[in-house]
């Protein structure tokens, strides 16, 4: 390589980066020859961030994905009247199901 050579970036060209899962099977047959076949996976584009991130950034942005795809729907206000009306609710059941414990206990045995 020559020492004028200058890196990928100041030559315009462009990287990209794709993933792939690849797959090795080993089989042996009876007479003990060994073969081996490889199975790919499609190939994904991969982005690559142009600057690299701190750790804690990373983290957080991890932390936001994770919360923005598990919350699914909006969340809303509920009244404190319905508030304690459901703790009731699961109160309620709570006991019922300490009362009754013995009784389902034993009728599983059966």
């Amino acid at each position: 390589m020559p020492v004028d050579a200058a890196p990928a970036t100041e030559t315009g060209q462009a990287k990209r980066t794709y993933t792939a899962t690849l797959t090795i099977e080993e089989s042996t047959s009876p007479l003990g020859e060994v073969t081996y076949v490889a199975h790919s996976s499609p190939l994904q584009d991969v982005e690559e961030p142009t600057v690299p991130t701190a750790f804690r950034e990373r983290m957080r942005g991890r932390r936001l994905r994770y919360v923005e795809e598990r919350a699914g729907g909006e969340m809303w206000a509920i009244s404190v009247k319905r508030q304690r009306k459901l703790k009731m609710k699961k109160h309620k059941y709570k006991k019922l199901m300490r009362r009754t414990r013995n009784l389902r206990r034993r009728l599983d045995r059966n």
